[in-house]
């Protein structure tokens, strides 16, 4: 279902609903989405959707349909985040959108006057053990279900943002590397006897009676 508004189109997708595909998953809960029946979701109410449909609009060259989706997600901003339906709904944040937003508005080749809050946001959300967490509040604390998650960490990714993480915890790093060393010492002595029991075998094979 379409609905033409200022050269831009409005997209009316459709809701989802969750569901458990398998609640003993090797220790986890496997579910998926499924499409609610007869039920349309309007993007206008959405940073994420808007983002997207600015991006879909930019790439068939409609600029003025871009502009239009970019301005409404970006006027969702209220300080600390994107504050659309789900925010009203749940209180709390979607990092992921902040992602979006970024890697929109660069596409666009657009400016922000919030651009440090956002990225300064964005760093509180990234864990030192890798990652970055789904969900946050404004005064930074995470919700308990919020963890890190492979979508989120992509968007952040691809947004290409400037180096946000400072290494603090020395220590750690320290004892990673020198893990990480000792375990391709292991690997290349290992390869090493391999390749030598290997020639050794072979040769002995070809070797005339």
């Amino acid at each position: 279902m379409l609905k033409r508004v200022f050269s831009a189109v409005i997209f009316l997708l459709p809701e989802t609903e969750s569901m458990t595909v398998n609640s003993s998953y090797y220790d986890s809960v496997l579910t998926t989405e499924r499409t609610k029946p007869n039920s349309h979701l309007d993007i206008t109410n959405y940073a994420d959707t808007l983002c997207y449909a600015s991006l879909v609009e930019w790439r068939r060259e409609n600029y003025s349909g871009a502009d239009y989706y970019y301005e409404e997600a970006k006027a969702m901003w209220d300080g600390n985040g994107f504050r659309d339906q789900v925010f009203n709904n749940t209180r709390y944040y979607a990092t992921y959108k902040l992602g979006l937003f970024y890697l929109t508005s660069n596409t666009l080749g657009k400016n922000f006057d919030f651009k440090k809050e956002l990225v300064d946001r964005v760093g509180q959300c990234q864990l030192l053990s890798g990652g970055f967490i789904t969900d946050y509040f404004a005064n930074g604390s995470y919700p308990v279900n919020s963890k890190t998650n492979t979508e989120t960490t992509s968007i952040i990714l691809l947004a290409d943002f400037p180096t946000i993480l400072e290494i603090t915890d020395y220590d750690n790093l320290a004892r990673n590397l020198s893990l990480a060393t000792s375990i391709s010492y292991a690997f290349i002595a290992t390869s090493t006897i391999l390749a030598i029991t290997v020639v050794y075998l072979v040769r002995r094979r070809l070797k005339p009676a």
